[in-house]
């Protein structure tokens, strides 16, 4: 089966209109996981924070049918300032 994954950053939406054939449903949540990852690593460093982030996946209808979040933030817990 052919499934399609948008991603989401913020108000921002990328429609995936080639897919990817998956096997089963589990390959498609690993693809949609790994997407994250990426989509993480490319706005990760121009984003501001507290920053969400969303993969979701259509299948060939295109019904949405999963949304995998992240939510990223950064917690600063030491501060040093070397001379």
């Amino acid at each position: 089966m052919r499934y399609f994954f948008d991603s989401r950053d913020g108000e921002t939406v990328v429609r995936d209109r080639n897919g990817i054939e998956c096997r089963d449903f589990d390959c498609a949540k690993h693809e949609a996981a790994k997407g994250l990852a990426d989509l993480a690593s490319d706005v990760l460093p121009a984003c501001t924070l507290p920053c969400k982030l969303s993969i979701e996946i259509r299948d060939e209808s295109g019904s949405c049918i999963v949304v995998i979040d992240a939510i990223i933030d950064l917690h600063v817990l030491a501060f040093r300032i070397s001379n």
